[in-house]
């Protein structure tokens, strides 16, 4: 092979041409570069040769310890290309792909600590390169058999991750973190949450204490509206990690819903501490403060709320009213109420289990039944998921629907029951449909609006002689001459508004519409506790 002599600075080599005839003499470069030439030309004996003897003159040459180690991995000869690549780490430290190889074929031997701690000995250099993140996903699949699941989910690929676990628990019926896995990922499908329940109900059972089954476990009953339960998973969770941050906010929204102000803003100022930046946290805090007589740090907590959502500040707006330290904004926003009414909320809207119930679908086709004896155009005004639509349609010759919500709006398609459906405003709709429908319905949407004087006169030019508008709102029982933001616990924060009943009546009248039916009765239940809403029922002069 030839003999590596030293020639001053400069290792000066003699290495064999063909079959060992000849030697050339060159430097450690030049023997490098003609090396790397015969790799390129897919010599690799040669290039072999060309190392080793490299290797005689300098046995720690970084780059050709790890190109010999390359050259051993090739020809199956792991054992050898591990001690290459252990000389060539020791001999330059800073050379991301020497720590790689080392670490890679130490997983290929099965040394799985070895492999991980060579990864954290980089990284505590300094190194970082997307190909260590690689190798401890390669070393989470040798030690986690749920990694490819885990790999699927981290992608986007659920619907994969869903089959590949369904195949997993059939081998292995009681893995728990498989149970859990795919509980929360059916937990986001509407029609699939209650076999999400079971699963994860099945997962809480076989691991107590494993604490992303019980935060699965706790949200999916929240989802199915079963806040007791939900309320005890919670805790659960809060027993096993008590910094729990979706724990905190979720618990403390059940006690808030329940009126249980003290014990809701203490997790709160928890969850608070662990994300000061959620604007949410603080408005929530701002609520219980206010259910609690403490009015000035609910202004200071409603006020960091606003500094923190500055794209979103009417929730902000509506409680600072509601506590008299703001102007009464006329109206929720259109973009306050397609946030509203997004996608999980259409999931939910018209849930009628546990303790929540919503009334005023019926409220309002009920109203429409005693003024009705012949079909007519109908349109259904903040139509929602189309649970008017469903109760109104036997009156209907054509049923349109109108909503500003497109989650809501997909819903309502689902159900085929409208002759058309249009994502907009409703006061721009009515104003530029002249005279085309006999009743205007609509359910819970004029909650959100405060002055109802331009919905009134838009609802009016839509209307036929004699039409009909029928709608809900809440009772405003300390002003009945005015309109306020709404002083149920929460109701500011959800964009509510409560309108007295002279009020109505004088703003009826100013847009040429008499009051035939203001009823009073239960618009819906939260948490087992009713709340009022009116009826209105207005004829168009």
């Amino acid at each position: 092979m030839g003999t590596g002599l030293s020639s001053g600075a400069r290792e000066q080599l003699f290495v064999s041409e063909g079959f060992g005839m000849t030697e050339t003499p060159m430097t450690v470069d030049e023997a490098m570069k003609i090396a790397k030439s015969h790799l390129q030309a897919g010599r690799l004996q040669d290039a072999e040769r060309v190392y080793r003897a490299v290797l005689q003159s300098l046995p720690n040459h970084a780059d050709a310890n790890h190109n010999l180690g390359v050259l051993a991995l090739q020809g199956g000869k792991v054992d050898v290309a591990l001690s290459h690549f252990k000389v060539a780490v020791e001999a330059n430290p800073t050379i991301v792909q020497f720590w790689v190889s080392c670490s890679a074929t130490l997983l290929t031997l099965g040394r799985i600590s070895d492999a991980r701690n060579v990864i954290d000995q980089a990284e505590k250099r300094g190194l970082s390169s997307p190909a260590f993140a690689a190798l401890r996903g390669k070393i989470a699949a040798a030690t986690d058999p749920l990694a490819p699941a885990s790999t699927l989910i981290r992608e986007g690929r659920s619907s994969d991750a869903q089959a590949w676990l369904s195949d997993y628990l059939r081998q292995t019926p009681n893995d728990a973190r498989a149970l859990a896995l795919l509980g929360e990922l059916l937990r986001h499908i509407p029609n699939r949450r209650e076999e999400a329940l079971s699963l994860l109900a099945q997962a809480a059972n076989l691991a107590p204490e494993l604490l992303i089954g019980w935060l699965s476990y706790a949200c999916a009953l929240q989802q199915m509206g079963n806040d007791s339960a939900a309320a005890m998973a919670f805790q659960k969770v809060l027993k096993l990690d008590p910094n729990r941050f979706e724990a905190l906010a979720n618990l403390a929204h059940i006690l808030m819903e329940e009126g249980r102000w003290e014990p809701a803003h203490a997790l709160l100022q928890r969850a608070c501490a662990l994300r000061p930046e959620v604007a949410d946290l603080h408005l929530k805090a701002a609520i219980c403060l206010d259910s609690l007589g403490r009015f000035d740090e609910a202004e200071t907590a409603a006020r960091k709320a606003q500094a923190l959502d500055k794209e979103n500040r009417l929730a902000m707006s509506l409680f600072l009213a509601k506590l008299g330290r703001e102007i009464v904004p006329a109206r929720a926003s259109d973009a306050f109420i397609k946030q509203m009414y997004n996608a999980g909320r259409a999931d939910l809207w018209g849930l009628t289990g546990g303790d929540q119930r919503y009334l005023g679908a019926e409220m309002v086709a009920d109203a429409l039944s005693a003024f009705i004896d012949q079909k007519v155009d109908i349109l259904d005004a903040g139509c929602g998921t189309g649970l008017v639509g469903d109760l109104v349609k036997r009156y209907a010759s054509r049923l349109d629907g109108v909503d500003l919500s497109h989650d809501m709006l997909d819903k309502a398609r689902d159900k085929g029951i409208y002759d058309t459906l249009h994502q907009t405003d409703i006061v721009g709709f009515f104003a530029s449909h002249r005279a085309n429908y006999d009743v205007i319905t609509c359910a819970a949407t004029l909650i959100h609006f405060g002055d109802l004087e331009e919905a009134f006169q838009a609802a009016a030019i839509a209307l036929r002689p004699s039409g009909l508008f029928i709608f809900t709102v809440f009772p405003n029982d300390q002003s009945p001459n005015e309109f306020a933001v709404s002083a149920f616990a929460g109701g500011a924060a959800s964009g509510l508004y409560e309108h007295g009943k002279h009020y109505i009546e004088r703003t009826a009248a100013a847009s040429g519409f008499s009051v035939i039916q203001m009823t009073r009765g239960t618009h819906e239940h939260q948490n087992g506790k009713p709340r009022d809403g009116l009826v209105v029922a207005l004829r168009k002069e």
